[in-house]
């Protein structure tokens, strides 16, 4: 697990042919969280979790319930953090959809049970006005650093991936993507730095 790798504590930054210097086992005891519930197309739900899940515990496709209702298929493991539900019918455009909790299993057995509803829907790409600029640093005190804050100003869930953050001089524009698989909800914010 996780509290089992740090920093080589050996002077040298490492042990090779010799027992590590971290050498401790904590055992993992906690079940898997859920860290996000994102669309990634009109018939799928990728849920995304802290660590790997079991497969055959999670793959029950009853198990998981959405408001409004709507249908889930079947259920298939794109890696070992997520689990990608197939629904039945697309999700609708302007529809908030609500994932009740549920009980999750990590690879070992451990369970977890979700206390949170997790909301999602239709993932759409920003148009102008739907994302404004909330704050910005661009002189940070040393050692800090630069931050953009944005709020999503819509009822949409928006992708955002399809946003690009520039700096525009009249010598030249550098473009910097966000690169990010991630959706922004109806009134959330999020921070760059």
């Amino acid at each position: 697990s996780k509290p089992n790798w740090a920093v080589s504590q050996n002077l040298s930054g490492g042990t090779p042919g010799n027992q590590n210097s971290q050498w401790s086992t904590i055992p993992d005891v906690g079940g898997p969280f859920l860290v996000t519930t994102h669309a990634a197309s009109p018939t799928t739900i990728e849920l995304r979790y802290d660590e790997a899940i079991d497969e055959l515990l999670m793959a029950d496709p009853t198990i998981y319930h959405i408001v409004p209702s709507i249908g889930i298929s079947n259920v298939e493991f794109p890696d070992l953090n997520t689990i990608q539900l197939n629904l039945s019918e697309s999700l609708q455009e302007g529809v908030v959809y609500q994932l009740l909790p549920f009980e999750s299993f990590d690879c070992l057995g451990n369970p977890r049970i979700s206390t949170d509803t997790f909301e999602f829907g239709l993932v759409l790409d920003a148009t102008v006005g739907d994302i404004l600029i909330n704050e910005v640093l661009f002189n940070p005190a040393t050692g800090g650093s630069r931050f953009l804050e944005v709020i999503n100003t819509t009822g949409k869930f928006i992708n955002l991936e399809s946003l690009v953050i520039a700096r525009l001089t009249s010598a030249d524009q550098d473009l910097y993507p966000t690169g990010l698989n991630e959706t922004l909800g109806p009134h959330e914010i999020v921070a760059f730095t």
